[in-house]
């Protein structure tokens, strides 16, 4: 793809379109998970939504925090919320260290191991999960849960 797409795009002139930009400290994903759940709240989606979202949210910063940018604390993370008819897109950017979403291999509950289980957590948790590297570095992941057809 030779654009990264724009956190927050769509219609960023709606209401419902925030955006928010958080250290790669720990303590900012209570920033971010209170910022987000507020927004949907504000938006009337389900709390089972709210609490889905902030789980995914939550594996997803700790994700940038500790592979991305290595545990500094001082490097910035973008989030865009975007609620619309079709339903809620969160979007993180980070311009740390790019993962390889391909090394990934499918995890075998069966078999337990050592981490490797947050990607697996966050596509259960959502509808869709799109990835791509940031250019020119880092990474940037698009969360969304749609509205049942009919809503």
């Amino acid at each position: 793809m030779s654009d990264e797409p724009e956190p927050g795009t769509g219609d960023p002139s709606s209401p419902a379109a925030s955006k928010l930009v958080i250290t790669s400290r720990l303590e900012a994903i209570d920033e971010a998970r209170r910022w987000a759940s507020t927004q949907m709240v504000e938006h009337g989606l389900p709390e089972s939504w709210v609490i889905e979202l902030e789980l995914a949210l939550t594996e997803a910063l700790s994700n940038v925090m500790r592979h991305a940018y290595e545990g500094a604390e001082d490097q910035e993370i973008h989030l865009a919320l975007l609620v619309d008819e079709r339903g809620v897109r969160l979007d993180i950017r980070d311009f740390g260290v790019t993962f390889d979403f391909e090394s990934l291999g499918p995890v075998d509950l069966e078999n337990p191991q050592e981490g490797g289980y947050g990607v697996f957590m966050i596509e259960s948790l959502v509808d869709d999960v799109a990835r791509e590297p940031g250019r020119p570095r880092g990474n940037w992941l698009r969360l969304t849960k749609l509205r049942p057809a009919g809503d």
